[in-house]
């Protein structure tokens, strides 16, 4: 081992650079290669079953939909054949050429506009008790005489006015196309009143109406999507040639193996395949998509490929340039290491002296350059955050005042002499919880819900003292409720425009606090009709240097919203003198964002 030591210490730095370059390329080049060919296959997969599910899940939804139509407009084509002008045409018994072709033209005009209310169904027939059709198929009459004696009209006639599913099938009668697999809804038409029956209605999805929402809403690459009934066979698919055909064996036993939602990777004519299923339990169907995981991760073996001509290259060009490589290069990058591990250590306050403008000096400089710009990015982070508890001490500071305390006190106390303990006992939780809120447990953002929470608390208290002052209305949509809030934000912007706009107007005045979602933001207003802001004191009303007590908490809570959210956000004040203040706060959707303490 000494021998081995003496003899690398010995050798030149040209050749240490070499033997150290080939383990350091070939063997990491080689794990690099295998795990990432590995958890991108791993994660191509976790994330291609998670599209499959939700684009089955789209899919399911379609079907259901349309299943659900398809009946809703059997439904309704049974209730209008109820209607009283039609349903009187079938207890005349007289049929002669006038009477059958009014009858004819008022059935035909039911089922017509149904199909209009529901494209989903390609046509509809009606088949009455004296065996007379009346069809929206473009075929011709003697192509639908065969449904009369059909199994499908049989059961229906014998029904109870059930909707009845049939089998994906292709037909000869009662369809547009022979060629086209349907799939049928046929339901017993019973007048309402006397309970006979009026006939048998049969609607027909094409089975194209249903694949189609593959290629609309199936998004996973290299996927076929298929429906198969209960005995495995395809009933639905984009390739019409599967119709009515049994899949693989091992395909086949993964879709009769269980009831319930699956995914699972099985093997499939020699090919692994990822297989996802979803039961369509009206139907007693099955969703499934079949994906070649060859094909879905050929993207990956192209990468790995590639990956081995770029490690050849570079173990080539590491073997060349070896020799080249001097103490010039190694010791400024040794140098700048052992810098760079200092800042990992967390020692921040340090140089690299730059001696030259090659690329070393360049890095070098950079480096320089990037802990200058992270002290001062630490600098400014500290200041921020000092101006955050700045600004919510002085809030807080704001809102525990000893005359406001003092004067809910002595109005508390005026209610338990007065006798009045219930009004007691309710200022004494508003103030409770008002205070409660404000102090939050030391979070800085809080909930829109409990922020409005504490403004009503502070309401219900100042509208005692004011009760012929003002009144209030809180509204807003439920859903902004559970967005974030800096605390104290509302509250402020309440308490000016009752000490500064309602207070001051010599006549009862109203506040209204609303909120609402805007695009992507959160929009709440606090609006009063009090005496309004004068135009030259708005514009300065949001300024730091505004030096006035009053607009502090403006500004306070102007500065707080960009802080936490950015500048695009903040208050926004409109005022028309002798007609009231609206103040307009403008927030991101966000939840459970930024509850920091500082």
């Amino acid at each position: 081992m000494d021998r081995i030591k003496s003899l690398f210490r010995n050798i030149l730095i040209r050749y240490k650079i070499i033997i150290i370059y080939i383990p350091l390329i070939i063997i990491p080049l080689l794990i690099l290669g295998w795990i990432s060919n590995y958890i991108f296959t791993e994660e191509i997969i976790k994330k291609t079953f998670i599209n499959v599910q939700d684009d089955s899940s789209l899919i399911l939804t379609r079907i259901n939909g349309l299943i659900a139509n398809t009946e809703s407009c059997a439904n309704i084509i049974v209730k209008d054949m109820n209607g009283k002008n039609i349903k009187s045409l079938f207890e005349v018994q007289d049929n002669n050429e006038a009477f059958a072709f009014e009858k004819r033209r008022e059935i035909l005009y039911v089922l017509n506009y149904a199909l209009v209310i529901f494209p989903e169904v390609e046509s509809a027939a009606f088949i009455d008790s004296h065996n007379d059709i009346y069809y929206t198929s473009k075929n011709s009459k003697s192509s639908l005489e065969p449904a009369i004696d059909s199994e499908i009209i049989k059961k229906i006639n014998a029904s109870n006015g059930v909707n009845l599913w049939f089998p994906m099938q292709r037909s000869d009668y009662l369809v547009d196309d022979k060629n086209e697999a349907v799939l049928m809804l046929g339901k017993k038409v019973l007048d309402i009143d006397r309970g006979n029956m009026l006939g048998a209605l049969i609607l027909n999805i094409n089975e194209s109406s249903i694949s189609s929402i593959y290629d609309k809403l199936g998004t996973s690459k290299g996927g076929n999507y298929f429906i198969a009934d209960e005995a495995g066979k395809v009933v639905s698919s984009k390739n019409k040639e599967e119709l009515f055909k049994a899949k693989a064996q091992e395909l086949t036993r993964v879709i009769l193996g269980s009831s319930s939602s699956l995914q699972k990777t099985v093997y499939v004519d020699g090919k692994e395949t990822l297989i996802t299923k979803t039961p369509i339990e009206k139907m007693n169907w099955t969703l499934v998509n079949q994906t070649d995981l060859i094909q879905l991760t050929s993207e990956i073996k192209k990468l790995s490929v590639i990956t081995f001509w770029i490690g050849l290259t570079c173990l080539a060009i590491a073997l060349f340039g070896g020799s080249m490589l001097s103490n010039l290069i190694a010791k400024p990058i040794v140098k700048l290491t052992r810098k760079m591990q200092k800042v990992k250590e967390g020692s921040l306050d340090i140089q690299y002296d730059v001696d030259s403008t090659d690329e070393i000096g360049l890095l070098a400089s950079g480096f320089n350059s990037m802990l200058e710009r992270i002290r001062s990015l630490l600098d400014k982070i500290k200041e921020e955050q000092k101006k955050k508890r700045e600004y919510e001490l002085a809030l807080i500071q704001a809102q525990i005042k000893p005359h406001f305390l003092y004067n809910t006190l002595d109005l508390i106390y005026i209610f338990c002499s007065m006798g009045r303990n219930k009004e007691a006992q309710s200022t004494t939780k508003n103030l409770a919880d008002f205070y409660r809120i404000a102090l939050s447990k030391g979070k800085e953002i809080i909930t829109i819900e409990e922020e409005l929470k504490n403004v009503e608390n502070y309401l219900s208290i100042q509208r005692v003292r004011y009760s012929d002052i003002f009144d209030y209305e809180i509204k807003g949509e439920e859903t902004v409720l559970g967005f974030d809030i800096p605390k104290l934000t509302i509250q402020p912007l309440v308490e000016n425009s009752i000490y500064h706009g309602l207070k001051l107007k010599g006549s009862f005045g109203r506040l209204l606090i609303e909120s609402y979602i805007e695009g992507e933001d959160v929009v709440i207003k606090i609006i009063d009709d009090g005496i309004g802001i004068p135009e030259e004191k708005l514009k300065t009303v949001l300024e730091h240097d505004q030096a006035e007590r009053q607009s502090f908490g403006l500004t306070s809570v102007n500065e707080r919203i960009k802080l936490y959210f950015g500048d695009e956000y903040g208050l926004k004040m409109e005022s028309i003198v002798g007609q009231g203040t609206t103040a307009v706060i403008r927030i991101p959707k966000q939840k459970e964002g930024r509850q920091t303490s500082v």
